[in-house]
């Protein structure tokens, strides 16, 4: 088979395994035309998908592009590391990322043999299908305090890192059979990552994430969202259903407007079921003010976490973000 104009010629290798006959052939191609033309009307394809929940066609194909599309993406992306034990690709790019910042004021006072404890007080709930988090740490975790690949390793093992929807593939420090970042792809990692991508329906009969998550959520004193979109179907997945212990609320919605900023953080009362308000006497008058949820739409991840550094990265606090 040849795939037509503005094809994917590995998709359409990986769709021959589940063509048998040219009826199923053809199913495919008016399965590919409508994410074509209907993927407009939607907010991602992640809803595309759950929308189609019902047709597996649709389910194959649009998990197939999602995890052609990150294969690509890591190969451009800044942090891309070819071959292993080189640099990352982009170093100053990279150093106008949130993922710097983050790290920077991770291992601030962690001297290199405290490093045991460097993950003790973060997890993570990301709701992308990407490995950027779990490969940049493992490598800047070498970088920044000049261990072997093995203690990245187990120190890796101590963070917890939770995907919803799933991942597109483990790396190969993960598992035997991982795949490397950015890797080429081809029939058999497409094939294998369909069935790690999960959609907003299928990652509710996973409860063991499910309930982690909850428990997360529940236990962190700061919550920090990160190009978050704070849908309803996503704050569903964080929300334990009981009061969190939470004192502090950070969150990116860069772009969005005032009305909905308040929105948001009417969500976010709603998750974390406590009061994240203050009352302060100013002069003669007390006032209440809204000093431990800071959503704010002018700012993208990098820049809220240069912003609140001093705040996020306080000694003895939890944080999920």
């Amino acid at each position: 088979m040849i795939p037509g104009p503005g094809g994917d010629g590995d998709i359409l290798e990986a769709l021959q395994h589940f063509m048998r006959d040219q009826p199923s052939m053809m199913g495919y191609w008016d399965a590919a035309r409508r994410i074509r033309e209907g993927i407009l009307f939607s907010r991602s394809i992640d809803a595309f998908i759950d929308v189609h929940r019902d047709d597996e066609r649709i389910q194959k194909l649009g998990k197939l592009a999602i995890a052609k599309t990150i294969l690509e993406q890591e190969q451009r992306c800044h942090m891309y590391i070819a071959p292993p034990g080189s640099a990352f690709h982009d170093v100053p790019r990279l150093g106008k990322s949130w993922f710097v910042n983050f790290v920077r004021g991770l291992n601030e006072g962690v001297r290199r043999e405290e490093i045991g404890r460097i993950f003790d007080k973060v997890s993570f709930v990301i709701f992308n299908y990407d490995r950027c988090v779990e490969h940049f740490l493992y490598n800047a975790l070498q970088m920044h305090y000049g261990v072997d690949a093995d203690k990245a390793k187990s120190l890796m093992k101590t963070l917890t890192v939770l995907h919803p929807y799933g991942k597109i593939a483990e790396l190969p420090w993960e598992n035997v059979n991982g795949i490397p970042f950015g890797f080429a792809a081809s029939r058999s990692n497409l094939l294998a990552m369909v069935d790690q991508i999960k959609t907003y329906t299928e990652q509710l009969e996973n409860n063991d994430t499910h309930e982690a998550i909850k428990q997360e959520i529940e236990s962190a004193e700061t919550l920090v969202f990160l190009g978050f979109s704070y849908l309803d179907l996503n704050m569903q997945v964080l929300d334990p259903g009981t009061a969190c212990a939470t004192h502090n609320v950070f969150g990116t919605a860069f772009g969005v407007s005032e009305s909905d900023v308040e929105q948001i953080e009417g969500r976010i009362r709603g998750l974390v079921r406590r009061n994240l308000s203050e009352t302060k006497v100013r002069g003669a008058t007390i006032q209440t003010v809204d000093e431990r949820l800071h959503i704010r739409s002018s700012l993208k991840c990098a820049s809220l976490l240069e912003e609140y550094s001093m705040s996020l990265f306080t000694a003895g606090q939890r944080s999920g973000t």
